[in-house]
């Protein structure tokens, strides 16, 4: 459901565009509004793309926006009752599973909506800016120079991975979170969340690949960031991004979760 969501949202996303175009009306407090027509959208269309999202077709979405040139067109916002739909799951396995009555929004009467892996995009996003800044290595830059106080399993193989083998998921390192449910004791994922050291649990697994030889999608991979960044900053992830990522675009709500180390959990928090 999160992949067709997130194919959704880029079709919109690129209807919504007007490639070429300024966008003078950017937003303070608030939004300028228009009506579709204004901006040459098909109301009717729109309508129908409404019916689909309450459908569940593309899973939970909580709202949908439409912004173009500026000026918001669309914002409606879904009900959607989670303590139904998740009252057979476990909920509080440990704090990090998705369903998790100890952070997930709906359970803190918050409207804000559960990104999951989406935040590796925002990771991505605040290591852009860091390196905007000056205050960020290169992307070439070996990563193994950052872990020199953990154990690495494969050291002479590890040492090769780069930080844009991180990003682009083609670090080699071991990893299996598609074959197993979330929660499922054989999934990689599971198995760091439990972890009290995600970093070293990442560190400690043999290499399946060659780094930069073929994409794996590795969320421990993506947690490796967390602790690099801080090493090179000296600011987590989340504490960067609050004042070069999500201040400058006026985002002052949200809610970043931390691991066992004190890390920004930057694979899905």
């Amino acid at each position: 459901m999160l992949k067709n969501s997130l194919i959704l949202l880029t079709i919109l996303v690129l209807a919504a565009c007007s490639w070429g175009e300024p966008a003078p009306n950017w937003p303070t407090e608030s939004w300028e509004t228009t009506t579709p027509e204004e901006k040459s959208f098909d109301p009717a269309i729109l309508d129908r793309v409404q019916k689909v999202l309450k459908s569940k077709m593309y899973g939970y979405i909580d709202h949908f926006v439409i912004v173009r040139d500026g000026c918001l067109i669309l914002d409606v916002g879904y009900k959607i009752d989670y303590a139904r739909i998740n009252r057979n799951k476990d909920q509080n396995p440990d704090p990090y599973n998705y369903y998790s009555t100890e952070w997930h929004p709906y359970y803190q009467d918050s409207e804000l909506h559960t990104l999951q892996s989406v935040t590796k995009s925002i990771t991505a996003l605040v290591i852009g800016a860091a390196i905007q800044r000056g205050e960020f290595p290169q992307l070439d830059t070996p990563v193994m120079d950052f872990f020199s106080a953990y154990e690495v399993k494969d050291p002479d193989t590890k040492k090769e991975i780069s930080i844009a083998d991180l990003l682009t998921m083609r670090s080699g390192i071991f990893w299996n979170e598609w074959d197993y449910d979330v929660g499922d004791e054989r999934n990689t994922v599971t198995q760091m969340e439990t972890s009290q050291d995600w970093i070293q649990y990442v560190l400690s697994l043999p290499m399946s690949h060659k780094p930069g030889e073929a994409f794996v999608y590795n969320s421990g991979g993506s947690q490796l960031l967390a602790a690099i960044f801080k090493s090179v900053t000296g600011l987590h992830v989340d504490e960067y991004a609050e004042q070069h990522l999500f201040e400058p675009l006026g985002i002052d709500a949200y809610y970043w979760k931390k691991t066992p180390q004190g890390f920004a959990d930057v694979e899905g928090g």
